[in-house]
Formats: structure tokens, C-alpha cells, sequence
């Protein structure tokens, strides 16, 4: 065999490793861009949900003060601070199973369930964010 063939047949076959290399890392750098804007987006509304949710229980500790000092206290309020504390340990519970191994399988599993026997584990601030997340896919 000719040196100088050996040599385009090598090329070539060096040309078709990087084009192959670059292929493999342009899908490798789209998909680590895409995870990395999801994952920024899933923190993002993680976090206005857990805001909201401190909000939430400011008040329900209002309401309750302000109950247990003998001042009126409205139907409305009540029942919202009652949903409110029922949310916490919605979301106590929701913090052991975080802490589960295989959790980012599991967690969804069970939501989907509860939802399917319809019992509601999720607390308030973080169904909504849940039900945007599902309806973008």
C-alpha cells in the first residue's frame, strides 16, 4: 500500500472522528444549556412559592395571636389560617420524603397518585407552581 493513501485514508478517518466528536458535543452543550435554563427556572419558582408560603403563615400566626387574646376573628380568616396549618404539615411531610433516596422519583410518583385518589399532599403555594410545571410539557 501507498504511504500516501495510508495517510488520506487515515485522514478521512480523523475527519469523520471530529465531525462526530463535534456533533456529540454540540448535542451535549444544547442539552446542558437547556437543563441548566430548567433547572434555573424550577429554583426561581421554588422560590417565589416558598415566599409566598412564609407569607402565608405570617398571617396564620396573625390570625391565631389575635384569636387567642379574645379579639373577633372572621369566618374567612379562620378557615384561611386552618387551610394554612394544614399546608404545614402538607409541607412537613413533603420535606421527610425529600430526603428519601431516589426522591426526584418517588416525589412525583406520589403526587400523581395522591391526585389520581384524590387526596392533595402538595401545600397551596407549591400546587400552583406544580400545575404550571405539568402544563408546560
Amino acid at each position: 500500500m501507498n504511504p500516501d493513501n495510508q495517510i488520506k485514508i487515515i485522514d478521512k478517518k480523523s475527519t469523520l472522528r471530529q465531525r462526530m466528536a463535534i456533533r456529540i458535543y454540540m448535542y451535549l452543550a444544547f442539552r446542558i444549556t437547556h437543563y441548566k435554563e430548567s433547572l434555573s427556572d424550577s429554583f426561581l419558582n421554588l422560590k417565589a412559592a416558598l415566599a409566598n408560603e412564609s407569607e402565608q403563615t405570617k398571617e396564620m400566626l396573625q390570625v391565631y395571636l389575635r384569636r387567642s387574646i379574645g379579639e373577633k376573628v372572621t369566618r374567612q380568616e379562620m378557615s384561611r389560617a386552618n387551610s394554612q396549618f394544614r399546608d404545614l404539615f402538607k409541607s412537613a411531610g413533603l420535606g421527610v420524603i425529600l430526603f428519601l433516596p431516589f426522591s426526584p422519583i418517588t416525589l412525583p410518583f406520589l403526587i400523581r397518585l395522591g391526585e389520581k385518589l384524590g387526596i392533595d399532599i402538595l401545600p397551596d403555594s407549591v400546587r400552583a407552581v406544580w400545575d404550571a410545571q405539568t402544563k408546560k410539557k
